[in-house]
């Protein structure tokens, strides 16, 4: 049955590959709140604290591909500096990440510097501007490469030279985004923001060949809040948007926030978050269609906060392959402050 699902899943691969043509696409998570600096740069350095130092790690399809399935880890930091204005923040960040997937170890790495500026319009409300840049490589391993002139009539014959050849494996390109968020902050749990970002601005050709594969433009869009329902309940709803190239998707969905209790001297809680996601993607060419369910958790523990996530798929063929079963994350966060509190300090949303 398993040799049966993976023959499935491979052969679904192939057909989308002859359909539809490659381009150079970045990775998501389902965990958008630990990944600040992926969806948008603006968000650089928005924390209630001066410091904030998060990780996350994704492993995809490990149940039809156990040995080479999509793991996925991301770190970054970043700090927020007095501006130069009275409640104004300058910021600064760095985000990495690596993506690795198959027996060709198809791997893209991302070393990332983020900088960006909150102005403060008002007395709770505020616009950032943020600027990101930096470095992206690819490459592969060929050393468990099968071409098709080293078949033998028996299979794959690794005895047998091959005439094909491939001009390089390796690529480093630069790229640059930009973006920007507006948030509006009564208190640490009532707030709303709204943002975008445009990323790849220069459209990098990171092509591993002597072919052409351009980063396409990414856009990025992002709302969202915090609602307070009762004494300890809060309502945090989000919406995710990505568009690149051919490809979009939407997460919509919400955390329930229980807070047991709050540190009055540095503000920070202990709460537990339960949520759920829907992701609606599709091709440009194809009705936008339902294909995950995200279930996730969140504890928070004064300075850190711990996240699991779980994608189901849903309403897809892949769904006879996999049984449904996606991807795990799991994230931790820390946010902290090097500076005494302010009174009157900035109270930014939780994202």
């Amino acid at each position: 049955m398993k040799t049966t699902r993976f023959l499935y899943f491979l052969l679904l691969c192939c057909c989308v590959a002859l359909q539809t043509p490659i381009h150079a696409q970045d990775v998501h998570f389902s965990q958008n709140y630990a990944t600040p600096l992926l969806i948008n740069p603006a968000m650089t350095g928005l924390i209630n604290g001066d410091l904030r130092v998060s990780a996350i790690y994704r492993n995809q399809w490990a149940s039809v591909m156990p040995r080479t399935s999509f793991q996925t880890i991301s770190a970054s930091a970043d700090m927020a500096f007095p501006g130069f204005m009275e409640n104004d923040r300058l910021s600064a960040g760095l985000v990495v990440y690596n993506d690795r997937a198959g027996d060709l170890n198809w791997t893209t790495n991302y070393a990332d510097a983020a900088f960006a500026y909150n102005l403060a319009l008002a007395p709770q409300s505020f616009l950032s501007l943020g600027v990101q840049g930096g470095i992206n490589q690819r490459y592969f391993d060929l050393t468990n490469a099968q071409f098709g002139d080293q078949a033998d009539g028996n299979g794959f014959n690794p005895a047998i030279p091959t005439n094909d050849f491939l001009e390089a494996q390796n690529r480093l390109r630069l790229h640059i985004g930009g973006g920007a968020l507006f948030f509006h902050a009564l208190s640490a749990r009532k707030n709303v923001f709204v943002g975008a970002a445009m990323y790849h601005l220069n459209k990098p050709n990171i092509a591993v060949t002597d072919a052409e594969d351009r980063f396409k433009n990414k856009l990025s869009a992002q709302a969202g809040g915090s609602i307070p329902i009762a004494k300890k309940w809060d309502l945090l709803p989000s919406i995710y948007f990505i568009w690149q190239g051919a490809q979009f998707k939407t997460d919509v969905g919400s955390f329930a926030r229980y807070i047991f209790a709050t540190n009055r001297y540095t503000g920070y809680d202990k709460a537990l978050n339960m949520g759920v996601w829907l992701r609606a993607a599709a091709n440009v060419n194809n009705p936008v269609g339902l294909n995950t369910l995200v279930l996730a958790t969140k504890i928070d523990y004064e300075q850190f906060s711990l996240g699991i996530s779980y994608d189901i798929t849903l309403f897809t063929p892949l769904m006879n392959a996999n049984n449904g079963r996606g991807g795990p994350e799991i994230t931790l966060i820390y946010t902290g402050r090097v500076r005494p509190v302010k009174p009157g300090a900035i109270q930014c949303p939780r994202f």
